[in-house]
């Protein structure tokens, strides 16, 4: 329906009237159904037949103004039976279980960075999308210091280990898509000779539901194309008809050409896994997230495409490939006790990902006498850092130990001794560079009392 009249009682649709002031900011559905969120509760949706086709009940009502309800209306975002979103003090989730909006706490312990330095002024800006695959939520908003509403920071949210991380990059928007590989048609008669791309324009088909298609990788020879089967005919009432009953087809026939293969053969294709794509705030280019261990960067993010007799020819991409920092940090370690304790050493596992150059992974540890927020600079934790650790695997190929009848010893276990005497200890693993990647499987204090 383009329009709707409510005084028109002839109208079974349903209805239920707001607060006045009260706003629409988003709906989504959990099972049978659907959530609508206003600024000033949580609207609930089944479709129940009969005469009143749909019975809308208001689910949550706040008794305060804002609370628990849906702030940034771009960052709601669904888990399948869970819905997560942010309010204008935390991240929050609601489901058909819960009686009101909740809190979500291990998300409010990380999104502190997120609502210190939020500009509340380009709350549109402010989005959110679930990816599937990794289980998480990636979250972009624009920080304070930003003089345009183009956000400038991320949280990836993940669900299934709650853990939280940031990103210094922003996106713009985000979604989960499938890559459909199949073969158009037009691409399908290219390849098999039947026609060229000339022909096909020349016949006035158009681009029709393709898209907007770069040019086609032609064959590099074909044959002039003039017959189904053969050249070798009977006259039948005065028709020339081919001699279907011929062995074999002649190679300037489309069953040459086809060799026996169907349509049908090249429309059936795995479905590929969903991807996520993200909208770069930097270049304004789509991105493949989570791919590889830098950022591709275009170079020409203005470039255009063109049009000429074979149709529409997208512009190409340059890119650079830009290197980023990762950095880890758990919390505050005192095992238990106020009483100072000295660090003899450390001691860890990680399994390096196969690099030309290894890159170097850069330790540091901090001790302070409180317990603090790593994170945090409002008070001093005493960092020391560490020599570089070179990410490669410490041992010879089986065929030197096999030689050599060694064995591969402490293989992807790294370590050092330290003295600090302190109560709470830090530590900071950081990688720097472009494709340098690793995954800690283990980590040892070596503690004792002082």
């Amino acid at each position: 329906p383009l329009s709707w009249d409510p005084a028109k009682p002839e109208s079974i649709a349903g209805f239920r009237d707001l607060e006045v002031g009260e706003k629409i900011l988003g709906g989504m559905e959990v099972g049978n159904y659907f959530f609508i969120y206003t600024t000033k509760g949580v609207w609930i949706m089944a479709a129940v037949g009969g005469d009143v086709i749909f019975d809308i009940q208001k689910r949550y009502n706040p008794l305060k103004p804002g609370d628990g309800c849906l702030f940034y209306r771009n960052t709601l975002v669904s888990v399948g039976d869970v819905h997560y979103y942010m309010g204008f003090d935390g991240v929050y989730a609601f489901d058909l279980y819960r009686p009101r909006p909740e809190r979500v706490e291990w998300i409010h312990l990380a999104t502190g960075v997120v609502y210190d330095d939020i500009n509340t002024t380009c709350c549109d800006q402010t989005w959110a999308e679930y990816d599937p695959v990794r289980k998480h939520v990636m979250l972009s908003w624009v920080q304070e210091s930003e003089d345009t509403c183009c956000p400038s920071a991320t949280m990836l949210i993940n669900t299934v280990t709650q853990v939280c991380s940031t990103i210094d990059h922003g996106f713009t928007a985000g979604i989960n898509a499938n890559i459909n590989t199949g073969e158009t048609l037009r691409q399908w008669l290219i390849a098999k000779c039947i026609c060229s791309a000339q022909n096909l324009d020349d016949l006035g088909y158009g681009y029709i539901k393709e898209g907007l298609p770069t040019s086609y990788d032609e064959p590099a020879s074909c044959p002039a194309i003039d017959a189904i089967h053969t050249n070798t005919s009977y006259v039948v009432d005065g028709y020339y008809i081919e001699d279907w009953n011929a062995a074999t087809s002649d190679y300037t026939s489309i069953c040459y050409q086809v060799d026996g293969e169907a349509l049908l053969q090249d429309c059936e294709f795995c479905e590929s896994p969903p991807i996520f794509i993200a909208a770069s705030s930097a270049d304004f280019c789509l991105k493949e997230m989570w791919t590889q261990y830098n950022r591709e960067r275009c170079t020409n993010p203005t470039d255009e495409g063109y049009s000429d007799e074979d149709g529409y020819h997208s512009s190409v991409g340059t890119y650079a490939l830009d290197g980023y920092t990762s950095l880890m940090r758990p919390g505050p370690q005192s095992w238990g006790t106020r009483k100072e304790k000295v660090l003899d050493g450390l001691d860890w596992e990680m399994h390096n990902e196969v690099q030309v150059v290894p890159g170097n992974l850069i330790v540091t540890i901090g001790q302070s006498s409180l317990a603090l927020d790593p994170n945090s600079t409002e008070c001093t934790i005493l960092w020391d850092e560490q020599d570089a650790v070179v990410m490669e695997c410490p041992t010879d190929d089986e065929a030197t130990m096999e030689a050599e009848g060694t064995r591969p010893d402490a293989l992807g276990t790294y370590g050092f001794p330290t003295y600090y005497k302190n109560v709470n200890f830090y530590l900071e693993f950081k990688i720097t560079g472009t494709g340098n990647a690793a995954c800690f499987a283990d980590l040892e204090w070596n503690v004792r009392p002082a």
